[in-house]
């Protein structure tokens, strides 16, 4: 049986995603139904390459201290020959993450563009960096779990690396991945710990020279937005857990209509 944890708890990486409790991931996930909710339950996805460098730019601005002994530059070499082979294994045995060269550069550039940008003040300070928080959600009973990047005495910072960091294009971005899902199940649990639900802002990095940032703070309609969806799905989440029932899109003939976008082509 797994131990039941709450509040602020200290885990690794991987004891974390291993975790049984609700995670923003699951709950957007569920926005597509609760049936591909239950494949991921089920068959955790493997890190791939743009998580790796996405897990490399939090290390790098949460932890500065720890970054050089999680990460390495992989070795520019020829994998086909003998001398190139032994180089990988080499920086290899040293247990890190290896970057390619172009990701290592990025990061650099990257830190320099946080370094002239006044967002640099939201992470200063001793507040708590990639700390797990546990807690039950009051209205369901649901044991819920999430990990925010840095959360200070009155605000959270969300780091996000992205292809647009545009007021228009980041916009887009924080709706197709649902980031205000994530924005308000992070809040819920801070709240329900600490007794205060703190400003968020997210911290938008352009992946892409001359990689960009600018900082955005969800308005009221958004944070009001992002409660009325949370608790609905921590409500089918709930249903689906008790019924045993994960269904997809439904089982009955649905109409479908003409999206606005295709009214106005001409």
């Amino acid at each position: 049986m797994t131990d039941t944890l709450n509040g602020f708890v200290n885990l690794p990486e991987d004891a974390y995603h291993s975790r049984p409790e609700v995670s923003a991931t699951w709950l957007k996930e569920l926005c597509r139904s609760p049936a591909h909710l239950k494949y991921l339950m089920d068959n955790p996805p493997e890190q791939t390459q743009a998580m790796r460098f996405g897990s490399a730019v939090h290390a790098l601005l949460l932890e500065p201290d720890r970054f050089a002994t999680l990460y390495g530059c992989r070795p520019e070499v020829d994998a086909r020959t003998k001398a190139g082979k032994e180089a990988i294994q080499a920086a290899e045995s040293e247990g890190k993450t290896l970057l390619k060269v172009d990701e290592w550069q990025a990061l650099s550039m990257i830190r320099a563009s946080i370094e002239a940008h006044p967002a640099k003040i939201l992470l200063s300070g001793n507040g708590r960096r990639e700390q797990a928080i546990f807690w039950q959600d009051r209205e369901t009973g649901i044991r819920c779990r999430c990990k925010p990047d840095y959360l200070g005495i009155h605000h959270v910072v969300d780091i996000k690396t992205t292809t647009d960091a545009s007021p228009d294009g980041f916009r887009r971005v924080v709706e197709n991945l649902k980031y205000m899902i994530q924005a308000t199940h992070y809040l819920n649990g801070i709240e329900e710990i600490t007794g205060e639900r703190p400003r968020w802002f997210f911290l938008a990095i352009e992946k892409e020279p001359p990689y960009v940032c600018a900082v955005y703070e969800p308005d009221d309609e958004a944070r009001c937005w992002g409660k009325k969806k949370v608790s609905r799905l921590l409500q089918e989440y709930a249903s689906c857990l008790e019924s045993g029932h994960w269904y997809g899109y439904g089982d009955n003939a649905m109409l479908m209509s003409i999206s606005d976008w295709a009214r106005r082509e001409r």
